[in-house]
This record gives structure tokens, C-alpha cells and sequence, in this order.
């Protein structure tokens, strides 16, 4: 994917995975918003899903995933990065349903080589650093292929994807010029989706004002008492450790 923009030629980027598929009329939108808003450098959308076996199809009615993919209202291209998953509350948005300007495109980082979360890390980055701005966000415009085989039914690879995602943008945050207040949402957002007691103590660590702030109870607190993934105990936080 970074190969092929940095080839392109059109004025425009747009990608596919291999499993998925663009629906008609996919690039629409995309034309109204670039010539509503002169500065925009990324139109999103929604993303549908297509089930392609039964494996498939069980394991994700079984998680609990919406079947549209997308931001729950229009956010600003300023608010978006506090907004949308994984710092924010209103969802998110994919590769499969997102437009941008190739020269806008060359200014952010490029795909990385997480095993997991390797999309959802440069769409955060880009929401920080690009104006991007709603298309259709209440029906889709392409549809992702679900299947047996999808990775991220390896729970364990999901929170292991989810703590290097973190990681990294904590890292590069720190090397572009983003505000106290971006600095703030990250680091909160991920005290609230860690994954283990003692990934809260590393934090708490270096923060520890943070100790009675209410998403470190309430994380603190979700990680005694209730069940994160399918395969937890019932008691996760209180379970005696196995050798």
C-alpha cells in the first residue's frame, strides 16, 4: 500500500483489501465534500459487511460488532482525532471507506508493521494531522469480507494489538506538534482500554497523579470485577496466578 502511493498518479487515493468489496456510486460523496470544502484532504464513510461462511458469520454475531462500521454523527475535522476509536466514544471508520488527496497522503506516516491495529494506528495519526471530513456515515460504501480466517479472532493477538497500539502512538505523538489537551485523550484512552492490572500500574508509574482520576478506578475496578473478552473468568482481577 505505501508502494503503491507513492507511484500513483491521480490526484486521489483510495484502497481495497484483498476479501473486500467497493458497492456503486462508492466515489460519489467524495466528489460533493472535495468541492464543498476546498480544504479537505480525506472524505470517510461507512463500511458494511459481507459474511462469506458460517464461521464467519457466528464469530462476529457472537462479539457483539456492529455491522456497519462507521462515526455515529459528523464530527469536525478538529474534534475527530478526540471523537473517534480507539481515543473517543463515536466509532470509527476504514481504510476500505476513506478518500484522500495523495499529496496529503505522502505528509503523514506510512503503514507500519503491527500485526494488529496497523490501520487503526494511521487513521489516528491522519485524524490528528489532516482535515478529514464525513461522507456517507449511515449506509455503506463498501463492505468487508468476514470470514473464518479473519485475524482478529485471535483474542490474545486483539490485546497484544491493542498495548503496541498505544505504544506507538504515545511514542510518535511526542514528535509532531500536538497540544497538551491530544496528549491528555491519548493517555486516557488508553488507561481505559488496557488490557491487565499490571499494564495500569506501568502507567501510574509515570502518572501517578492520575491515581484516583475516575477512569483508573473505573478501569481498575472493570478489571476485578467483569469480564473484558469471551474467554475471561468471571473474575478476572481475582483469580489466584498460574505458574
Amino acid at each position: 500500500r505505501n508502494l503503491g502511493a507513492e507511484i500513483a498518479t491521480s490526484r486521489f487515493l483510495a484502497f481495497l483489501d484483498a476479501d473486500d468489496a467497493y458497492l456503486p456510486g462508492r466515489f460519489v460523496r467524495d466528489a460533493e465534500v472535495f468541492a464543498a470544502h476546498p480544504d479537505a484532504e480525506g472524505v470517510y464513510h461507512a463500511l458494511g459487511t459481507a459474511f462469506e461462511d458460517e464461521a464467519g458469520r457466528a464469530w462476529y454475531r457472537k462479539s457483539g460488532f456492529p455491522e456497519l462500521t462507521t462515526m455515529k454523527r459528523a464530527v469536525s475535522p478538529e474534534q475527530l482525532f478526540f471523537m473517534m476509536n480507539p481515543i473517543g466514544p463515536l466509532g470509527r471508520f476504514s481504510f476500505d471507506a476513506l478518500t484522500l488527496r495523495r499529496e496529503a497522503f505522502l505528509r503523514t506516516p506510512r503503514f507500519g508493521n503491527l500485526k494488529i491495529g496497523e490501520d487503526t494506528l494511521l487513521l489516528a495519526q491522519m485524524a490528528l494531522l489532516l482535515r478529514l471530513y464525513p461522507g456517507c456515515i449511515h449506509r455503506p460504501v463498501a463492505l468487508r469480507g468476514v470470514h473464518g480466517a479473519n485475524r482478529i479472532q485471535d483474542l490474545k493477538a486483539v490485546r497484544a494489538g491493542t498495548a503496541a497500539l498505544f505504544h506507538a502512538l504515545e511514542s510518535w505523538i511526542e514528535t509532531v506538534p500536538a497540544t497538551p489537551r491530544h496528549r491528555r485523550a491519548l493517555w486516557l484512552a488508553h488507561l481505559s482500554k488496557a488490557t491487565s492490572h499490571g499494564e495500569v500500574r506501568e502507567m501510574l508509574r509515570g502518572h501517578p497523579s492520575w491515581l484516583l482520576h475516575p477512569v483508573t478506578v473505573f478501569t481498575l475496578l472493570r478489571w476485578t470485577l467483569c469480564r473484558r473478552y469471551p474467554d475471561d473468568p468471571l473474575l478476572p482481577g481475582l483469580r489466584r496466578s498460574r505458574p
